[in-house]
């Protein structure tokens, strides 16, 4: 190029050659109109020759040049090639000192030890982490980072060089994609082969392959100069390019150039980082360093120093993140060079205040309340605290469905495919959605938070009841009891904990991931405490397999990144207690937190927290729970039940018509009978695990299922109590989970819906109630949806739902128990839930939030329909499950509903959103 002192590059003036770099030549210059020294780099021919390439690099440098930031090395300006000179050059901060190479070569020489003592290396990575932080958030990678752009000053402050030019040094669209693209030494026509070798040495897998890479790349890099500076060697070495890609793509480092003394939360970090495997690894390098000095901070020695000693030596406010903390020799490392009045003066910035801790309500619109389901959690918060998720449901007959509120925006809108669907969560990266379905509840399934088709991942044999997604793309979830996990495109679960039956296991629930680790949370319930709320909290480190139960009563636990377990205890109230990840052990005494969080009788409590430390949950009052019976006649006209105010879901009319049983999704989720006479209200089922449903048979007895049995059965008791209830199915083989929907006349069969052998979608089944556990004989099975069966009164006909006429389900009606003979339609808009009428003339149903009464007329094994005509509308009632929620007098004449709270959305808890709560939290602790 040809440049020396004097000669001038548009407002730059050369003073002197710096060096050789990856991309051109640097020189330091003084920029003439500031009057200031700089650094100048100047582009080869190679770039200045295409004004394509030029334009695309000076967009790219309008880009850097907004990244300010202590260390990281400012672009100040950009000169292209004119009539007066073809050379295009990049002006940048001049920064003083060796570059990192060149310092843990002169450590190696003056010390004799190959690597720089763990401190130094640690202040040195905390400040590198600063950077890639800062520019990561402004959506800049670096792609190039490594030892030679690192530079450290005499005062201990590091400078990150060349953040992405990279990617403005990209010949063009199809180049960016490859490797020599994403290394700009590799590109440069450089004969000095350990500066190409350099370069490769640095390279994510994904580059060296020549994909197109995002900060995980950066998060590579990051772990490849750690590992040099604590080993004093590269992590991959070889004698030219080729070797060293391959190292880079086939083989792990040599984990014992490590010092034998290195604390074990440095190592994880290492290996975090040097996942080959883009999805396992470290997602972002901030949050690597926070459990970095969680580790450290839970007692773990570093040569003599913890993170407290370091945070303790550098003088920060303890307030500020630990990662963020300089050691002694890196106190004044963030020192900013502010330009006071044409006089340099250096002045170490106050450390930032933590952020503050802010409320905020949304309050769901009327028109999609907050669904209140019996087992499952309801809301739910993205890791990265931008994006609550709520369950919601319709006023009238409709399934509840998946809300998404971003914090940035004033209202929720729902999820295309995540219907009907409870208890959700979010993935790791925020890109979809996870649910149970409402209906099977045994089916684990996501969406695209964009929205779509629901994907299934799973089906359980019994009750799903929480899951949590991984970092690495796996899904833990409760199966037969016990954790399981699914890989993220779904398939086969396999189990990663068993019941200990010696100490009296009886299910294992609701498991929440550790971010940055192996680990699982969850909590056990035990027959010595058959109450799921009563369970303890425990967790499973997952690449070992180990369980420890932490011997803390609790359920519903979260990890933050304080380095404690939030969870819920008994009276609804939130505690913390501080937990070591790597130790599976805690590490102090629990403290109350929160009271009045709203909590369900399966453990589910109903708040979540985001990895940056954003809570989101509901209180304990939530009016949508709070539902009520009444009696309403044909033209709508109600009579209440003076039943207890309860969480109810189904109700069902005693054959006498003087008892109600309830199926209350409150207390353990037990039926309960009311007396109608006499007003009282007695519980009918007392066993660990949900009871629901409850049908009469003709003699008095109550079919309801139940998981008493470690699995979802039929069982029927007696309306008294008196004895125990007796079990009448097997599905283990069939793999059914039955749930019941009418009992012939003569009290000896019954007719259930269930969802099996993993198929999404329902078929009616038929098994007999005497003669103790039977075999099950498929009454109705095709491709379509059949629920809600209801017999005529001579049992002649069936009526049912189906999704046969293309997803809007109807009400069609066939003959029993010869189901495949013939069958009509019966509804002509829409129907569900449908029910025959005691007095065999009529077919009740809802359609578009009304209930309908379809005439019908039978004879010798034929069915004559009248046209359907409403009566009442069935908006103030409760429709938001599967079953049919209602029953009809024995004349026909009147209906017993469920009653939803007058004006439910304004009479609901809100959900309270709390942002930056952990800083709340850590107050509390100190």
């Amino acid at each position: 190029m040809a440049l020396g002192p004097g000669n001038r590059i548009g407002v730059f003036e050369i003073v002197a050659k710096l060096g050789e770099g990856g991309m051109g030549e640097v020189y330091r210059a003084r920029d003439t109109r500031l009057d200031r020294e700089i650094a100048l780099k100047v582009l080869p021919e190679l770039f200045t020759s295409d004004p394509e390439r030029i334009a695309r690099f000076e967009r790219e440098a309008k880009v850097l040049a907004i990244l300010n930031h202590p260390n990281i090395a400012q672009v100040y300006g950009f000169e292209v090639p004119t009539e007066h000179s073809k050379h295009a050059a990049i002006a940048m901060e001049l920064v003083e000192g060796p570059t990192l190479d060149e310092l843990i070569l002169a450590n190696a020489a003056d010390s004799g030890s190959p690597g720089l003592p763990l401190d130094r290396a640690l202040a040195i990575a905390r400040q590198i982490a600063t950077a890639l932080e800062t520019a990561h958030d402004q959506g800049v990678i670096h792609r190039d980072l490594k030892p030679a752009n690192v530079k450290v000053r005499d005062d201990g402050a590091v400078k990150v060089l060349d953040f992405g030019l990279a990617k403005a040094f990209a010949a063009d669209a199809e180049a960016q994609q490859s490797a020599v693209s994403n290394s700009p030494t590799l590109t440069a026509r450089s004969t000095q082969l350990g500066m190409i070798i350099g370069t490769a040495a640095y390279m994510s897998p994904e580059q060296a392959k020549g994909r197109p890479v995002d900060r995980r790349a950066d998060v590579w890099a990051f772990g490849v100069v750690l590992f040099e500076m604590l080993a004093g060697r590269r992590a991959f070495e070889g004698d030219d390019v080729s070797d060293v890609l391959a190292s880079v793509l086939k083989t792990e480092p040599d984990w014992s150039l490590l010092p034998a003394d290195l604390p074990p939360p440095v190592r994880r970090l290492l290996r975090r980082c040097l996942e080959k495997d883009p999805k396992k690894r470290l997602r972002d390098v901030a949050e690597g360093m926070l459990q970095l000095d969680e580790g450290l901070a839970a007692g773990s020695t570093t040569s003599g120093v913890t993170a407290s000693d370091v945070a303790a030596a550098g003088g920060i406010h303890s307030a500020q993140p630990l990662w963020r903390r300089a050691a002694p020799l890196a106190a004044t490392a963030v020192a900013t060079a502010l330009l006071g009045l044409a006089i340099g003066i250096w002045r170490a910035p106050a450390p930032p205040a933590p952020p503050a801790t802010a409320r905020m309500l949304h309050v769901p619109p009327a028109a999609a309340p907050l669904f209140a389901s019996g087992a499952h959690g309801d809301v739910a918060i993205s890791g990265d605290g931008r994006t609550i998720a709520y369950v919601a449901s319709m006023i009238g007959p409709g399934a509840a469905q998946v809300y998404l509120r971003r914090l940035d925006q004033l209202e929720a809108a729902p999820v295309r495919g995540a219907q009907p669907a409870v208890s959700p969560f979010f993935s790791h990266d925020g890109e979809w959605v996870g649910f149970v379905d409402q209906i099977q509840q045994l089916a684990l399934k996501k969406v695209s938070v964009l929205g779509g088709s629901a994907v299934l991942l799973t089906n359980a044999p019994t009750q799903v009841l929480g899951a949590t997604s991984t970092p690495d793309g796996v899904i833990f979830g409760t199966r037969g009891g016990a954790l399981y996990f699914v890989g993220n495109a779904g398939g086969e679960a396999t189990a990663i904990t068993s019941l200990d039956r010696t100490v009296g296991d009886t299910a294992h629930l609701w498991p929440s991931a550790v971010p940055g680790t192996q680990v699982v949370l969850f909590s056990i319930s035990a027959s010595s405490t058959p109450n799921l709320l009563d369970g303890v909290l425990a967790a499973v480190d997952r690449a070992s397999g180990r369980v420890a139960r932490l011997k803390i009563a609790g359920t519903h636990p979260r990890y933050i990144s304080s380095g404690h377990i939030v969870y819920a205890t008994a009276d609804g109230s939130l505690r913390a207690v501080g937990f070591d990840p790597a130790r599976l052990e805690l590490t102090g005494n629990p403290a109350p937190i929160l009271e009045g969080v709203g909590l369900k009788p399966s453990g589910a409590a109903n708040f979540d927290i985001s990895a940056g430390g954003h809570l989101v949950y509901t209180g304990a009052g939530d009016a949508a729970g709070r539902r009520t019976i009444a009696w309403v006649d044909r033209a709508g006209r109600e009579t209440p039940v003076a039943a207890p105010v309860r969480n109810y879901f189904y109700v069902r009319l005693s054959p006498d018509q003087t008892r109600l049983s309830l199926d209350s999704r409150d207390e353990e989720q037990d039926i309960w009978i009311w007396d109608l006479k006499r007003e009282a209200l007695t519980r009918l089922t007392d066993k660990a695990g949900p009871d629901n449903y409850g049908l009469w048979t003709p003699d008095h007895r109550i079919i309801f299922n139940s998981e008493a049995a470690g699995r979802t059965e039929l069982f029927h008791h007696r309306p008294d109590g008196v004895g125990q209830p007796q079990q009448f199915t097997d599905t283990l083989a069939e793999k059914h989970v039955p749930f019941p929907n009418a009992v012939t006349r003569d009290g000896k069969q019954v007719i259930f819906r269930a969802a099996s052998g993993g198929r999404p979608k329902n078929n009616l089944f038929v098994a007999d109630i005497a003669g103790g556990k039977t075999n099950v004989r498929t009454l109705l099975a095709t491709e379509h949806d059949e629920r809600n069966a209801a017999l005529s009164p001579d049992d002649a006909f069936m009526a049912f739902e189906s999704d046969l006429s293309g997803g809007r389900f109807e009400v069609f009606v066939r003959p029993f128990p010869n189901a495949d003979a013939w069958q009509s339609k019966v509804s002509t808009e829409g129907g569900e839930e449908p029910v025959w009428s005691p007095t065999g003339r009529e077919i009740f149903y809802i359609a578009g939030g009304k209930m309908m009464a379809v005439p019908v007329t039978t004879s010798a094994g034929a069915i004559q329909l009248g046209k359907p005509a409403p009566l009442f509308d069935v908006s103030p009632y409760f429709f938001g499950a599967v079953g049919r929620n209602y029953d009809v007098s024995r004349d026909g004449r009147r209906f017993v509903m469920v009653k939803n709270p007058v004006n439910a959305a304004a009479q609901s808890t809100p959900i309270t959103i709390v942002l930056n709560w952990v800083e709340e939290l850590r107050a509390r602790l100190k």
